[in-house]
């Protein structure tokens, strides 16, 4: 467990030390700015594992494990979990919130949730193209869940997990708005991230990872007082 602790621990320093950096970036945020990118520091987050190493072992085991259980109720789930429109989000974590979520009966959270994807592609796309891993899929010449989506998937990175950002990063915002609700909420956002798994999109590593990022993104967020004047009005239309 030792070198898996390592991992995760460098992975949490390079994240609260800057966000992460893009020579030439094109930067296209809702609410992140230019002034949020630092120099390059790729070299402070450790790299997807490595063959043989005591976390590749664990990412081929969940994959394994992923396989058995496609055909079951929670593989079904998973295959819908690979949705990451804002409305099906909505929707799949509206009975853990307790509340019907959509652009309809909460378009201010819909709007506040729909600029989290540009800037949450701050925080993924560099990775993915740095590291170019190859997905689970691809490794194994084995079908996902959702083969449609295999011609796209199978030409960009695995590391890390972009859905797991946005689940992660969106379950903290709704558990905040929510606090009597907030386990639910993130054991919803943590399926999220178990489906990408168990689908053979991503190796368990990117996801957890793809959590770590999602707490940052949240976490610099509210540094941002556009984000947090949105999210007030927000939570005044929810919270009475």
């Amino acid at each position: 467990m030792a070198a898996n602790s390592t991992f995760y621990f460098k992975s949490i320093l390079f994240i609260s030390i800057s966000l992460f950096t893009f020579n030439n970036i094109n930067l296209n945020a809702a609410f992140l700015n230019k002034d949020d990118v630092s120099e390059n520091k790729l070299d402070l987050i450790p790299p997807p594992p490595q063959k043989n190493s005591f976390d590749m072992k664990r990412d081929i085991s969940a994959y394994q494990q992923g396989l058995k259980i496609r055909n079951t109720k929670r593989g079904i789930q998973a295959e819908l979990d690979a949705d990451l429109s804002m409305n099906a989000v909505l929707k799949d974590f509206s009975p853990a919130f307790g509340a019907e979520l959509s652009s309809k009966t909460t378009p201010k959270l819909h709007a506040l949730l729909e600029n989290l994807y540009a800037d949450h592609d701050v925080f993924v796309v560099v990775l993915k193209k740095h590291y170019n891993r190859k997905r689970p899929f691809v490794v194994y010449g084995q079908a996902t869940c959702n083969q449609k989506d295999e011609k796209v998937l199978k030409n960009t990175g695995s590391f890390p997990s972009g859905h797991t950002v946005i689940a992660t990063t969106v379950g903290l915002i709704l558990a905040e708005i929510n606090p009597k609700k907030s386990s639910e909420i993130m054991n919803r956002a943590y399926e999220y991230g178990q489906s990408r798994v168990i689908c053979g999109y991503h190796w368990q590593s990117d996801v957890d990872v793809g959590r770590t990022i999602g707490a940052a993104l949240f976490a610099v967020l509210h540094s941002k007082p556009a984000f947090n004047e949105q999210l007030d009005i927000v939570k005044q239309g929810l919270q009475k």
